[in-house]
């Protein structure tokens, strides 16, 4: 094989070298010149993805605009079409090797100009053409370069030309694949804020039904289902979602190790049973979402980052169950293993760190991550000493003064009720019981089932008891 891929390379060098001598005999003027310069771009672009150097694949780019610019032997606008779109395939390899914002903008501006032009003129690659300028919004999708929704229903229209052509199907998936990619990453970024048009969806569901293997086309449906419910509930959505999902894992099986599909089928699936529970509150959704959170906890890795996230989830789902003791002893055993959870950063470095949740520049599930992890239920559960829940309580305190309207803020209400009623057990402080009095009272506002909004109230009048025993108790000192 390293004989095949030096041959190669040999003699793509002698073709090289021969071109160049070509080139250094023949003048600007010269009508054939312009083929000899694309000859050499071609040669140079081979070369780059053999040897990937960045020299190799400059040079083509040059050589080709050359090309472009040099009087043609003969008057052939298929030869400009064939010369404009291969320095644009050649720009979009670089792009997507050196993210290079203005060759992603380039590419894009050229490709939209032959898709416009193939309308009207008859060339020979219109669906090739349409194929890269899917690749290249995806790839400004991925860098954030553009308007990335007005992106995607752009991409949704050429997969919709692309699913219908007549060409091989098959060739076609890794196209639709950037697309879904393009979706599932913009989704996860922006989770809730906006909802998939129709229109993407309907692309996405078209994919399926001619690519039902493309378990990344599935995910992103289920994704954008997940986030239209998360906003505005629907059981059929829910269905559809939960389907695809399910189809996935099916499918994937479980090896030894699972793979990266199964495993983001399964957190999904999982978090789409969280928020059906969310939603109605029923206790057979509690319990789907618990048995969902328990299968995702068994089929990702341990190297998985999202581990503790799962297990933080679980752990308040079971809470949820409220005086079942077997349930909470199953907690217990789940988080018993200190390997499974990753190491948390301290509160005093988390609030120091809230600055962030405003940089645009961290991705959003890069900024949430971590302070959605430390504010589950077993991390809190953890802290004894009281330095330390005080430092807690600090931290809630800061989350929820500065981002009122981060989702963040609401958690952090819940654990600002459990934290402040620790920190008075452990110095008998009457400020730390208003303070879990008052938040207590403020979640009752924003928990989103009946069945949660009973156990604060539960909380509440427990806290009340406790605040009208110690008044009591203070008016027999007196």
């Amino acid at each position: 094989m390293i004989f095949d891929f030096l041959g190669h390379l040999y003699e793509l060098d002698n073709d090289i070298h021969l071109l160049q001598n070509v080139l250094s005999l023949s003048s600007r003027s010269d009508p054939r010149r312009a083929l000899c310069v694309y000859d050499l771009a071609r040669a140079k672009l081979v070369r780059y993805h053999l040897s990937r150097q960045q020299d190799d694949l400059d040079q083509s780019i040059l050589h080709f605009t050359e090309a472009i610019c040099l009087p043609l032997p003969w008057s052939s606008y298929q030869l400009i079409i064939v010369l404009l779109y291969s320095l644009t395939l050649a720009m979009l390899f670089r792009a997507t090797a050196y993210g290079q914002p203005r060759d992603v903008k380039c590419c894009i501006a050229y490709l939209r100009y032959l898709c416009g032009r193939r309308h009207q003129d008859p060339i020979n690659i219109p669906i090739l053409v349409t194929e890269t300028l899917v690749s290249a919004l995806a790839l400004q999708v991925y860098l954030n370069l553009g308007d990335v929704d007005q992106d995607i229903e752009e991409m949704a229209d050429l997969c919709g030309e692309i699913l219908n052509s007549q060409i091989t199907i098959t060739t076609r998936a890794r196209h639709i694949v950037d697309f879904a990619a393009a979706v599932s990453g913009h989704i996860q970024d922006l989770f809730g804020e906006r909802v998939p048009s129709e229109k993407v969806l309907g692309c996405l569901r078209t994919a399926i039904i001619r690519f039902p293997d493309l378990y990344e086309v599935s995910i992103a449906l289920a994704k954008s289902l997940l986030v239209r419910f998360n906003k505005t509930p629907s059981e059929d959505d829910y269905k559809e979602g939960m389907a695809m999902l399910d189809n996935v894992i099916n499918d994937c099986g479980w090896g030894d190790r699972a793979s990266p599909d199964l495993e983001i089928a399964l957190e999904c699936a999982a978090l789409f049973a969280k928020v059906h529970f969310d939603a109605f509150g029923k206790p057979v959704h509690l319990e789907e979402a618990i048995s969902r959170f328990r299968t995702a906890l068994d089929g990702i890795s341990l190297e998985n980052t999202d581990r503790p996230l799962i297990m933080a989830n679980l752990s308040h789902l079971q809470r949820l169950r409220f005086g079942d003791s077997s349930v909470i002893a199953s907690v217990r055993e789940a988080l018993a293993n200190p390997s499974d959870w990753a190491k948390f950063p301290s509160f005093q470095d988390l609030t120091a760190s809230l600055h962030e949740l405003n940089d645009i520049r961290i991705p959003e599930g890069a900024r949430v991550r971590k302070h959605f992890e430390a504010l589950g239920v077993a991390p809190i559960q953890r802290l004894t000493d009281i330095a330390d829940i005080e430092g807690a309580v600090e931290y809630c305190r800061e989350l929820i003064t500065s981002h009122p309207h981060s989702p963040l803020a609401s958690i952090a209400l819940l654990s600002l009720s459990n934290l402040s009623r620790r920190a008075f057990e452990c110095t008998n402080q009457i400020g730390y019981l208003n303070e879990a009095i008052s938040a207590t009272r403020d979640s009752m506002n924003i928990v989103p089932s009946q069945r949660a909004r009973g156990f604060s109230l539960l909380s509440l009048i427990s806290l009340l008891s406790i605040r009208l025993e110690l008044l009591h108790c203070r008016e027999d000192l007196d």
